[in-house]
């Protein structure tokens, strides 16, 4: 039980569950689309009236807008939960399927596709700084300043023992170890690999 509680309050295990939560879910809401009715232009629902514009029907509209929003969850996550520093370049074509969403949604309305990026800047803007937030938060990126903190202690540490190993033992021991093998044929295999081993202990630091 205790084993499963501190699992429960581990924030490393809750942060990995919520971006596999979020992987699983994606594909699943793209499919979402098929829940519009077919061949209508127009989806009255009790909390909005969907109307597909210039697109031929309302499915077509939801799913080209779900196409969109499929690769930009994917982007999304993927930004978040990457520890390299070359994922700021995903934040390029994160902004890209925003101004496609943004088209999309113009041509519907308007019948029109050209449409400004500056235009789109105040959604955009808003949204990488929520993905840079949610990044921080989630702390994914490396921590490399510590993990080099530790190896120089580590290189610190073997290098005072190596300073504390007198070249006077160094002497002793070579010379057990030659004597060693000047007597090693005069004892059995089990007690010359015992020598050997004691003598290997003697050189550790």
């Amino acid at each position: 039980m205790k084993i499963i509680f501190r699992l429960a309050h581990n924030k490393k295990l809750k942060r990995d569950i919520l971006i596999m939560i979020l992987i699983i879910i994606l594909p699943f809401l793209f499919y979402l689309h098929t829940l519009v009715p077919q061949n209508t232009k127009v989806w009255i629902t009790q909390f909005y009236t969907f109307n597909s514009g210039y697109f031929e029907s309302i499915d077509l509209y939801f799913w080209t807008l779900s196409i969109k929003f499929l690769t930009l969850g994917i982007l999304s996550v993927w930004f978040v939960s990457c520890n390299k520093k070359w994922k700021y370049i995903l934040l390029f074509p994160i902004v890209s399927e925003l101004y496609k969403v943004f088209i999309n949604i113009n041509y519907a309305e308007n019948g029109n596709q050209n449409i400004n990026i500056i235009d789109t800047l105040y959604v955009s803007i808003p949204y990488i700084l929520f993905l840079l937030l949610l990044s921080s938060k989630l702390k994914f990126v490396t921590n490399k300043n510590k993990i080099n903190k530790l190896i120089n202690e580590e290189i610190n540490d073997q290098l005072i023992r190596v300073s504390k190993f007198k070249s006077k033992d160094y002497k002793l021991i070579k010379k057990d170890f030659d004597l060693i093998l000047k007597t090693n044929k005069d004892i059995n295999e089990r007690e010359y690999l015992a020598k050997l081993i004691a003598l290997r202990d003697r050189l550790s630091l």
